[in-house]
């Protein structure tokens, strides 16, 4: 997360659509997949162009983010047992 250390607000990200850090993130979380996407959420990404590589990066974070919960609740499943007929 991008914050201004002295005093811990939120970044805009987007300067065209006054999108922060936080509102990116979560349209992330709310399920877009690709900077088009964070673009018809939130705008985004569909003025000038200069935040679609922080759009891309966070994006990445989350994809990444979410391949490790994958990865560790699949470690943690308990094994299943075929069934018996």
């Amino acid at each position: 997360m991008i914050l201004n250390v002295a005093t811990n607000v939120p970044m805009i990200v987007c300067l065209c659509a006054n999108v922060t850090e936080r509102e990116l993130a979560a349209v992330v979380a709310a399920g877009a997949r690709t900077v088009k996407e964070v673009g018809r959420c939130s705008g985004a990404g569909t003025g000038c162009g200069a935040c679609k590589p922080l759009i891309r990066e966070c994006l990445a974070e989350a994809r990444a983010a979410a391949g490790k919960s994958h990865a560790v609740a699949a470690l943690a499943a308990p094994a299943v047992e075929p069934a018996t007929v």
